[in-house]
């Protein structure tokens, strides 16, 4: 459903012709039933606990109130819609203050960039029979063939064969220029990195290190206690505040202030170094929502900034404090009531800093996932992605033709950009190509740089605060006294919402300092 702001409709109200205030009413009405709604879902999904009796009944009644409001505002938003038309961002009332101009900037180009994505291609993805609810259960390319060519060509319709309108849709604040231009630097780097490691340090340093961690016991093995780690170690990332685990924001507005956190989707959450990996990620996103702009609430200024930017939280959290050498060392040492020992009374078993930082860094010479895979190869993998998809959407050759070229032609991509450069002969299915990310069934074209972008700012980040700061990061990251950084991003990024890219010099794209610290992980790994 479309956003309707009570400070545009206020502001735009005397520009062009109001409309109704039962159309702000049903907007607020939508949002206490959403937000009851999730309420009770969030309970459920928790588990047992105290929820309110009847539940169940609740829960459906709130959902017919739900589609009652829903039908009569959808003759309301078209009456929005015909607003949007008529809005001219130059000619905006000059006596607005920098915070509304940039509300109404923001959620006016939110709404024509969302209103411009065709039904088509909605109904492709998540319609009757559509791409998204077979993708997981495919096993081949051949199972989602045909719908997957068709919403390539749906795509193609969309942009005019142009994979900057598809980049867009997930980053509308960065031009295809440089986004291509970065992805460029950033995988020629990666590759050279690369070429300065032999095959023989690749296979000594994981062998000797990181394959002893891939031989230690499972949580689910041991006690089945991983949701507790996960609590631990979330409180620690976030100096002590009480955080819940098992349930993920679902809808605006269940952000603010709200600590849950997405829960593990990923076949080997069992495993405790992967689980506590993956927590570490997902906090990232997680405390970015609890540090919105409450003033700004529902609007563009307190809404998460962009998609780049979310995944810059997410890596940023985990490749430079939890992958890093100071945190790990400081969660492997001490006695029963120090971390080391809550995490061994809960089922994690001795390991070794070094051990596990090699796990987390090192190169892992088998690895095929992008998920999975250590700093220094993980752009290559998005390069393969990124450079596939973008032929499918710009090249003047048929969508049949490179369809049945996609596997091989990932597979070439990932023999030149990794397998060459570590000895290993790659020999990939389906399932470990085309189909091992979920992003395409659900039509996420132009998402996947969102992640290198990420990368870039993180490392930007990092650079930034150890200047800022009274410490560098890595102290702050060895003591898990996370607080001076957790309020710096917090100020610099989350604050800002949307308008972070004009108001913030936290979003440097300059590439420098993430060459720079894949090239300091290489050396301090391979020596």
């Amino acid at each position: 459903m479309h956003k309707v702001f009570r400070l545009i409709m206020e502001r735009l109200r005397s520009m062009f012709r109001s409309p109704e205030e039962k159309m702000l009413e049903e907007r607020e009405e939508i949002g206490r039933l959403k937000v009851a709604q999730e309420l009770l879902r969030s309970e459920k999904a928790s588990g047992p606990g105290i929820r309110p009796k009847g539940d169940d009944q609740l829960l459906q009644l709130l959902s017919d109130d739900l589609e009652d409001v829903l039908q009569s505002y959808s003759q309301e938003v078209r009456k929005f819609e015909d607003i949007v038309e008529k809005v001219h961002l130059d000619d905006l009332d000059s006596s607005l203050s920098e915070d509304e101009e940039d509300n109404i900037r923001h959620a006016v180009r939110e709404y024509r960039n969302d209103s411009e994505i065709p039904q088509t291609v909605r109904e492709l993805v998540d319609g009757e029979n559509g791409l998204r609810s077979k993708w997981g259960e495919a096993t081949e390319l051949e199972d989602v063939e045909e719908e997957f060519t068709d919403l390539v060509y749906a795509l193609r319709d969309f942009s005019g064969q142009n994979y900057g309108e598809v980049l867009n849709i997930w980053e509308p604040n960065v031009e295809q220029e440089k986004i291509d231009s970065l992805m460029a630097e950033v995988k020629s780097e990666s590759i050279s990195i690369l070429e300065d490691i032999s095959n023989e340090e690749i296979e000594e340093l994981w062998n000797k290190t990181g394959a002893k961690v891939d031989e230690s016991e499972s949580l689910n093995e041991v006690t089945g206690s991983s949701a507790a780690i996960h609590e631990f170690l979330a409180n620690y990332m976030l100096s002590g505040n009480p955080m819940r685990m098992p349930v993920r924001i679902a809808e605006s507005g269940m952000e603010y202030g709200n600590p849950l956190m997405a829960p593990l989707q990923t076949t080997d959450q069992s495993f405790w170094a992967k689980s506590l990996d993956t927590t570490a990620h997902e906090f990232g996103h997680t405390f970015g929502r609890q540090n919105l702009s409450e003033q700004h609430m529902y609007l563009p200024l307190g809404e998460p900034p962009s998609e780049a930017v979310d995944e810059g939280s997410a890596r940023f959290y985990q490749n430079h404090i939890f992958r890093s050498k100071e945190f790990l060392e400081f969660l492997s040492e001490g006695s029963n009531d120090s971390p080391k020992g809550f995490l061994k009374n809960h089922g994690v078993p001795d390991f070794e800093a070094e051990n596990l930082y090699a796990w987390f860094n090192a190169i892992e010479p088998e690895n095929t996932k992008r998920v999975s895979a250590d700093p220094i190869t993980y752009p290559l993998h998005v390069a393969v992605r990124y450079e596939l998809e973008k032929e499918l959407i710009e090249s003047d050759r048929s969508v049949e033709e490179l369809v049945d070229n996609l596997h091989e032609n990932w597979e070439d991509k990932m023999q030149e950009y990794i397998g060459d450069h570590i000895g290993i002969e790659y020999d990939l299915d389906e399932s470990e190509t085309i189909l091992q990310d979920v992003h395409w069934g659900k039509g996420k074209f132009g998402y996947f740089p969102n992640y290198t972008l990420g990368d870039v700012m993180a490392a930007n980040w990092r650079q930034k605060m150890n200047d800022d700061l009274e410490r560098n990061v890595s102290e702050y990251a060895n003591t898990a006294d996370l607080d001076s950084i957790n309020n710096c991003i917090s100020e610099n990024i989350w604050q800002h919402g949307k308008a972070v890219w004009e108001r913030s010099d936290y979003t440097d794209l300059e590439t420098d300092a993430y060459i720079e610290h894949l090239r300091s992980k290489a050396s301090g790994l391979y020596k």
